[in-house]
């Protein structure tokens, strides 16, 4: 994630510092000799040179899960906020895309085909289920999938747990 524009504040040199630490910017003055240049378009922002340091923020893997088990319960979830949910940690690069199609998905059953998506679900329960008959049928590559739901699941809902 990048967070440039919250990160620029802080990119002010020493120098421009105020004694109290605050950043201080000065505008000159416009004299009443200088013609107004408001209808000339502003010049293109500059360009970091090669040798000046560029800041980036990142935030770690158990960060991203954190936050997403401060806004999402798994164990009380409708399918729009699970796909919410899978976004937010692709994105956050806690899992792959892979991993978020699955849990995008939901649970494969015949008790989930003619429910309201918006209603919400144990969508951690409903991946146990679906890994127990994954397991029975000897079907390796959903097993494979049941397993990654669950432990993603469960990792954001011992963390909600943890902070609840």
């Amino acid at each position: 994630m990048k967070l440039d524009s919250l990160l620029s504040v802080f990119k002010k040199t020493p120098a421009e510092a105020g004694p109290t630490g605050e950043a201080t910017i000065r505008v000159p003055r416009r004299d009443r000799g200088v013609p107004d240049r408001s209808d000339r378009p502003a010049p293109p922002p500059p360009q970091p040179a090669a040798d000046d340091p560029v800041d980036t923020v990142q935030i770690s893997v158990q960060a991203t899960f954190v936050l997403a088990a401060s806004q999402f319960d798994p164990r009380s979830i409708s399918i729009p906020d699970a796909q919410r949910l899978a976004d937010q940690l692709l994105q956050g690069g806690a899992i792959s895309r892979r991993e978020r199609d699955v849990i995008s998905g939901g649970p494969r059953s015949i008790e989930t085909l003619g429910q309201d998506p918006f209603a919400n679900r144990d969508l951690l329960s409903g991946f146990q289920e679906q890994l127990a008959a994954d397991v029975g049928r000897s079907d390796l590559r959903r097993i494979d999938e049941s397993t990654r739901a669950v432990s993603i699941l469960g990792r954001v809902s011992s963390l909600r747990e943890a902070i609840a």
